[in-house]
């Protein structure tokens, strides 16, 4: 079900916890899962907006962009002609949510108390901590919320933008955005030119980290399906349904850490990764300090 297909996804991204080949493995779930019917979809959004599909839309591709664990977009027109992306969530699911969320809590709570590993990851936080990530991406008003706020943050970097919002179409369970013109990272099969891809990675990481630091809206996930290379050569994020803003004691934390890697200092590296909760303070620091800086020799 979607809550784990997001588990995996959430674990795909933790070298800390699993090996390469099961990271690699659970990688596989940013793909797409089996699609919604059409007239679910219509179902949605005659619910949400009160009105007949054709009182809203001038034309919808029934054949959807994606289909993903907790929603389906589609390809649409507004009545004015505008290109939109249609995200409508998935029925029954918030239900289903909370009947696996409970299997979640039961399996962290059995691995806490049984296994070593279980207590020394503190799996019952992690996830607590899933579970606040997943209720906020059911409810579109907070994706669509966070798209703004990133889009803002983004100004700065003319390279990367976010889709605008239709506030007037959007509720919990459908999100109307701007459509960006352009395909997903994930289905590059041929790769540009290096010396554009490091323009537009430097863009990227130059667009998030500075947001991190400002204290601003940043992706929190933004694997290659969720980084579209636009038509006009530059790069569009979208899916904000995970999304952050670090407090002034994180941005301290974040800014300590980029000053280690910078300076190749493992100790001061440790003590950053300590002071934000990445590591524990209990582990042998002699043995974090001599990893981190393996790490940091290695080119």
């Amino acid at each position: 079900g979607g809550v784990f297909i997001k588990l995996g996804q959430l674990l795909a991204t933790r070298p800390d916890l699993l090996p390469p080949a099961a990271m690699a493995e659970l990688g596989r779930l940013h793909g797409s899962a089996a699609p919604l019917p059409e007239d679910q979809v219509a179902q949605v959004i005659r619910e949400e907006t009160g009105l007949g599909i054709e009182e809203v839309f001038s034309e919808v591709d029934w054949n959807p962009l994606g289909s993903a664990s907790i929603a389906q977009a589609h390809a649409a027109k507004l009545l004015d002609g505008r290109a939109v992306v249609v995200k409508v969530r998935r029925p029954g699911l918030r239900e289903q949510v909370e009947r696996d969320l409970a299997i979640a809590r039961w399996l962290a709570r059995t691995a806490e108390r049984r296994t070593t590993w279980g207590a020394q990851y503190q799996v019952t936080s992690l996830v607590d901590e899933f579970s606040d990530v997943l209720h906020g991406e059911l409810d579109f008003h907070v994706e669509a919320r966070h798209a703004i706020e990133a889009g803002a943050a983004m100004d700065r970097q003319p390279r990367v933008v976010a889709p605008q919002i239709i506030n007037s179409l959007t509720s919990e369970r459908m999100l109307v955005m701007e459509r960006l013109p352009g395909v997903p990272l994930s289905s590059q099969t041929s790769g540009m030119e290096p010396a554009r891809g490091r323009l537009l990675a430097d863009a990227l990481c130059i667009s998030q980290v500075q947001a991190m630091l400002k204290g601003e809206r940043f992706h929190g996930d933004p694997h290659p399906g969720n980084v579209l290379v636009l038509d006009s050569g530059d790069l569009g994020l979208i899916d904000f349904g995970i999304a952050g803003r670090l407090d002034t004691f994180e941005r301290a934390s974040v800014f300590q850490m980029l000053v280690a890697i910078k300076l190749q200092q493992p100790s001061l590296l440790h003590e950053a990764m300590v002071s934000i909760g990445a590591v524990s303070p209990t582990r042998d620091p002699d043995e974090i300090e001599r990893a981190l800086s393996q790490f940091l020799a290695a080119d």
